[in-house]
């Protein structure tokens, strides 16, 4: 999946009629009937046998205080350190109810800014060079509200959305599928899909929340959690 952060429109996510009764088919219902077993509790949970939860032998460390997390990115198949996730989901699903802050998880700029009608109310933002050489896009789809633009400055913490289900891929699970793409060679493009997992702040597999009392470092792309914890 190569991904240019300038040309991410309507257009690029538009579906017509039988794309998405394939879609409910093939995609939606058996994410209901399958993820909709084990949603986990509110707070401080990642649903059992679906999010990825090691990371390089270490146990995935989240927060009492955090939003749960129902899906993971490639699941438990994928145990390479970056790169495309063989089943296809590209991001981790956080849950939380209607109308939950989506905030920054870095300094960034908003790259697109748009509704569409298989992601939603969706957002890319840059976050310039991070890990490994990477240059860091962070995505937000199915969101309830968009309160930022395209062109729009953010900074870690602030609000750049609620949470919601919008888009037919939410398949009516009130979440947040949050991306972390990354390339070596911002000019030429070619953004990818990377583990969220290994960009926070706390380090690889411990999952940061944010808080307004503390002061970050932003050098460099270090993540904290892209829903507010309570």
């Amino acid at each position: 999946m190569n991904i240019d952060p300038n040309s991410l429109n309507d257009s690029q996510y538009s579906l017509n009629a039988t794309s998405i009764i394939l879609i409910l088919i093939f995609l939606v219902l058996p994410a209901l009937s399958g993820c909709g077993l084990f949603i986990p509790e509110p707070y401080g949970a990642i649903s059992p046998g679906i999010g990825l939860s090691q990371i390089d032998g270490k146990t995935l460390f989240i927060p009492k205080n955090a939003p749960s997390i129902l899906n993971g990115f490639n699941s438990s198949k994928n145990k390479q350190k970056y790169g495309q996730p063989a089943s296809g989901h590209n991001g981790i699903d956080i849950i939380a109810k209607i109308g939950t802050p989506v905030i920054a998880p870095a300094n960034g700029k908003v790259t697109s800014s748009f509704l569409g009608p298989a992601y939603g109310n969706t957002l890319t933002i840059f976050h310039g060079k991070g890990p490994d050489g990477f240059y860091i896009l962070t995505q937000y789809h199915h969101m309830n509200k968009r309160l930022v633009q395209t062109g729009d400055i953010v900074v870690r913490g602030q609000q750049i959305g609620e949470l919601g289900r919008t888009g037919v891929l939410a398949g009516g699970i009130l979440h947040l599928h949050f991306e972390t793409l990354g390339t070596k060679k911002p000019e030429k493009g070619g953004y990818t899909p990377l583990n969220p997992h290994r960009f926070w702040y706390g380090g690889p597999g411990n999952i940061t929340c944010f808080d307004s009392k503390k002061k970050w470092d932003d050098t460099s792309f270090k993540a904290t959690y892209p829903v507010v914890c309570k």
